[in-house]
């Protein structure tokens, strides 16, 4: 069996929706239950590269021995699309690419399931109220939304998870740019910018 660990990146707003209504919400976000993290669910992942391979012309045999038939199971699994980065406004220094110690020791468990090497020895440590930042030049003060955070460590070291992540990324530019955006959050400061930083 084979395993690959693949980035996803969204060039515009994307709203994976739930399957149930929230009250006066029509289609609200789709979450993991214990995080409350928004998620794509890997049954709408597979129908959307099964959407793509139809448009590429695939052979009906080969699309229905990859995904399945309705009585038949196909050999490609899709496990559900988990959050990595999530892009947060600021008010000192433009957007930034925020993060936290929970979701990059997820990145490194789905790395060594997949037999991949990229990831870093040393996971970073932040304080509630505090971020990490490769380049930090807001003066050790950074206001995301509007929450006001201070440097807990001027200049860190983040050069291993900036290179683990950049494989995730098809794209040179926004590889080069995760250097200046990625900020590590306490997982409990994280946890409210995605719960209060997105679209109902």
């Amino acid at each position: 069996m084979k395993h690959a660990s693949i980035g996803l990146l969204a060039e515009t707003f994307i709203h994976p929706g739930a399957e149930q209504t929230g009250g006066i919400v029509d289609l609200p976000v789709a979450r993991e239950k214990a995080t409350n993290y928004p998620f794509i669910a890997g049954s709408s992942l597979k129908g959307a590269l099964l959407d793509a391979a139809k448009q590429r012309g695939m052979e009906e045999k080969e699309r229905n021995r990859i995904f399945g038939e309705q009585n038949q199971a196909g050999n490609l699994l899709v496990s559900d699309a988990r959050l990595l980065l999530l892009p947060v406004r600021s008010l000192s220094s433009s957007w930034r690419w925020a993060t936290c110690p929970h979701l990059l020791e997820r990145l490194t468990r789905d790395y060594r399931r997949s037999g991949s090497n990229e990831v870093a020895d040393k996971m970073p440590r932040v304080a509630s109220g505090s971020y990490l930042a490769t380049n930090s030049k807001d003066g050790g003060k950074l206001y995301l939304e509007e929450r006001n955070f201070t440097s807990a460590n001027h200049d860190a070291n983040l050069g291993e998870w900036i290179k683990a992540i950049g494989q995730l990324i098809d794209d040179a530019n926004p590889q080069n740019r995760l250097k200046e955006r990625l900020i590590v959050l306490h997982d409990d400061d994280f946890a409210w910018f995605a719960t209060n930083g997105l679209a109902v």
